[in-house]
């Protein structure tokens, strides 16, 4: 009965002891503590993915194919609207600001809708080429979906901008 009673109490011991151990996976990418999926990514940001060149004789560039990249344990809204049938992506509604962050373009929705790009999940949109310029930088407005949409709306929650500085195009 003794013995029984010792190889419970080792079993039961071990099993608890495994568990706790297989619970706490170290080598986890997320990092509960900045509220990122990946430590060594920033939370919110974009990608310049390509640059398309005009299909005229002449090769200049087109537009240019950005990725927002959402890092975070929580889902973020943006303002955009679906994509176009021909080239398969977002139009993202964007700022263009010059070095002292003087808005030098506005591309605004006059009816927005909100699009929730999911946590460790991307969204792809163009800007036209002709939107930017080497000292000039790209900016889109985002806010958190658990924000209240009304209180973003009307600036009583923080407002939320991820950045792309043009001079960094590929």
């Amino acid at each position: 009965m003794q013995s029984t009673k010792r190889i419970l109490t080792t079993l039961i011991l071990t099993l608890l002891f495994t568990n706790g151990t297989l619970s706490q996976n170290t080598g986890s990418k997320i990092d509960g503590k900045s509220g990122r999926l990946k430590k060594d990514t920033p939370g919110v940001y974009l990608t310049a993915e390509r640059v398309d060149k005009d299909s005229g004789g002449q090769n200049k560039p087109k537009r240019i194919w950005f990725r927002l990249r959402n890092n975070t344990l929580w889902g973020i809204r943006v303002e955009a609207s679906g994509g176009n049938s021909l080239i398969e992506d977002a139009r993202m509604f964007y700022d263009v600001l010059d070095k002292k962050e003087n808005i030098l373009l506005k591309r605004l929705c006059h009816v927005c809708s909100h699009t929730v790009v999911g946590t460790g999940k991307t969204i792809l949109f163009t800007v036209p080429f002709a939107d930017t310029d080497g000292s000039s930088f790209l900016r889109v407005n985002f806010s958190y979906e658990w924000e209240d949409l009304l209180d973003v709306a009307s600036g009583r929650e923080a407002r939320h901008y991820v950045y792309f500085y043009f001079e960094n195009l590929p």
